[in-house]
């Protein structure tokens, strides 16, 4: 059996489109209209190319069963095969029903597919373009023998319990060279690993990480994430990755032993995560350094509690934040900050409080997006009939869709614009940015 992987290049050429972010629904950064907000939308769009780990596990998996397997970016490319699986996103949905459309016409025998978070959550904006739409994890579908007359209709499949039974992850047919994480992490070749998925975190009320995953927490063992990232080691000589889990160090057992691994083995790589600051303590951040831990990604949403409360999101104290945050940078770990404008219960006041406490936090990097309700989320159903957006493809984490009390649409706007510019374009970060590349040079 031959089959394709399709994960169309974007046709919105001017933002910078990363599908495997916000939980696989993807991302259109956009910074905002001054020239200052362009060049830094510029400066992004070829610093973070982040590919997709489901599309690599399923190559695996494939191959493992003897069957040819070929990725393409540009569907007009695309050769004959039994079955295609098209790796679908919220920013680009109009593109991706274009593309099924396309292949039933040229290749009317074989069977095309929708995958991906929006399939999961919205299979019926799909399933007239194609045979079948796969609901949930497609590895966990994928593993078993492929029946090619069963795929047709809405496919709803379970989660992948035991993670450690996956295949690792085959890069070998994609463009594994160009991929990249700048200025977090450096070095290349570069690519992403997963420990863990799920989590059980309040804000799963709006995060939508757990719409494919689930909100049941399941980790690999320390010794299958060890081989794997030998493996990348060895196969593609990588010098650098990123954990996609949302909270790396949920498990801090988990972490210690990890990071002791690395360290008793002498792998060098340098690596980034995401997690919570509440779950770290200085003597885990010294032995995850100590192993080649070079960066954290960090939620801090607002600097007002109340607006988080609002929003479901469990707060950090301002002192542990504060102290941590100052302690790994210190250590000369890369912290990069998230914040989100346009939570609903944000005023004008309490967004420049925002952005203020953005620059008194002086991360190396900062990323201020619009509040954005995605579908299959409770916050999505809590504030629907606020929605004004019909389209789906604005619903890209830099454009608003939906009204607030305090603020207009276009007032947000004006805030996106003014916080990455205000942030990156003063003495304060330039210095210290300057100062950092000089010294790692």
């Amino acid at each position: 059996m031959k089959i394709f992987l399709i994960q169309n290049q974007s046709p919105r050429k001017s933002r910078m489109v990363n599908k495997d972010l916000a939980g696989g629904f993807g991302t259109a950064t956009y910074f905002g209209k001054s020239v200052r907000a362009r060049l830094l939308t510029w400066a992004k769009k070829g610093s973070i190319i982040m590919p997709s780990l489901t599309l690599a596990y399923l190559v695996a998996i494939f191959r493992k069963q003897g069957f040819e397997v070929s990725f393409c970016r540009d569907y007009h490319r695309v050769g004959s095969a039994d079955l295609y699986l098209i790796m679908t996103s919220i920013v680009d949905c109009n593109s991706d029903l274009e593309i099924a459309k396309y292949l039933k016409r040229k290749f009317f025998q074989a069977k095309v597919g929708f995958i991906g978070t929006f399939a999961t959550v919205k299979p019926e904006f799909y399933i007239k373009s194609a045979d079948f739409v796969i609901q949930g994890e497609p590895e966990s579908y994928f593993t078993k023998p492929i029946q090619i007359d069963n795929l047709t209709g809405i496919i709803n499949v379970p989660l992948q319990e035991s993670l450690d039974e996956l295949p690792f992850p085959d890069w070998s047919i994609f463009p594994y060279k160009n991929y990249s994480y700048f200025p977090t992490l450096k070095g290349k070749p570069f690519l992403p690993v997963i420990s863990s998925r799920g989590c059980t975190f309040s804000c799963a009320h709006y995060c939508p990480y757990p719409l494919v995953s689930g909100r049941s927490w399941r980790r690999r063992s320390v010794e299958n994430v060890i081989s794997e990232i030998k493996y990348l080691i060895e196969n593609y000589q990588i010098k650098s990755l990123l954990f996609r889990d949302p909270i790396f160090t949920l498990d801090r057992k988990f972490a210690r032993e990890f990071a002791q691994q690395l360290i008793d083995q002498q792998i060098k790589i340098e690596w980034a995560c995401e997690t919570r600051l509440d779950c770290l303590n200085q003597e885990l951040i010294d032995l995850l350094y100590q192993s080649g831990l070079r960066a954290f990604n960090i939620g801090v949403e607002s600097s007002d509690e109340v607006v988080l409360k609002d929003f479901k999101r469990l707060p950090i104290k301002a002192d542990t934040q504060e102290s941590l945050i100052s302690y790994c940078q210190k250590k000369g770990i890369n912290i990069s900050a998230f914040y989100i404008l346009g939570l609903p219960s944000d005023t004008k006041e309490s967004i420049k409080q925002t952005i203020k406490y953005a620059k008194f936090l002086n991360t190396n990097t900062a990323q201020f997006t619009i509040c954005t309700p995605y579908p299959g989320t409770a916050f999505y159903d809590e504030v629907r009939d606020k929605i004004f957006e019909t389209n789906w493809e604005k619903f890209d984490a830099y454009t608003p869709v939906f009204k607030i009390e305090n603020l207009t649409p276009r007032e947000l706007l004006k805030f996106k614009d003014y916080a990455h510019s205000s942030y990156y374009f003063r003495p304060g970060w330039l210095f210290k940015f300057i100062k950092k590349q000089l010294s790692s040079k």
